[in-house]
């Protein structure tokens, strides 16, 4: 019983971190906003499969709390875009683009892109910072059920 305990609650903890992207930005704006910075977001694409959708959440609480805690940005653009090959998830701000090496945040999410098979870019400038992520998207073929003969 306690065995089964323990993975209802990993299970349920687990659940509660992943947040889908559309949770994510609308958190993201509530942070942003409470913040002072003007969002706007852009998004084109139809859903994204699920590990996907939740990389691209956690890029964009990551972004977010970047803008927040470094940049004092007046506005801040999401946008996230799918071209049938691959996804894009984009957040730039027009702050202060930073200087010195990425953070954790960063570094982690780096790895956890590369292990998607994608990219990760973060450039800053003298004015703004963008956070680029393209995921290739892996096409889900339908399982065949089988046919009833008569």
């Amino acid at each position: 019983m306690a065995r089964q305990a323990l993975v209802e609650v990993r299970e349920a903890v687990t659940a509660y971190r992943r947040r889908g992207l559309s949770d994510e930005i609308d958190g993201a704006r509530s942070a942003l906003e409470a913040a002072g910075v003007t969002v706007t977001v852009h998004r084109s694409c139809p859903p994204l499969v699920d590990d996907l959708d939740g990389l691209f959440g956690w890029a964009v609480r990551e972004g977010a709390t970047n803008v927040v805690r470094h940049a004092r940005a007046a506005h801040c653009s999401i946008e996230v875009t799918h071209d049938g090959s691959a996804a894009t998830l984009e957040i730039t701000d027009d702050g202060h683009g930073g200087t010195g090496p990425p953070g954790s945040g960063l570094r982690g999410l780096s790895e956890r892109v590369d292990a998607a098979g994608g990219t990760l870019r973060a450039d800053a400038g003298p004015r703004g910072f963008r956070l680029r992520i393209e995921v290739p998207v892996r096409v889900v073929e339908p399982v065949e059920t089988g046919s009833s003969a008569t």
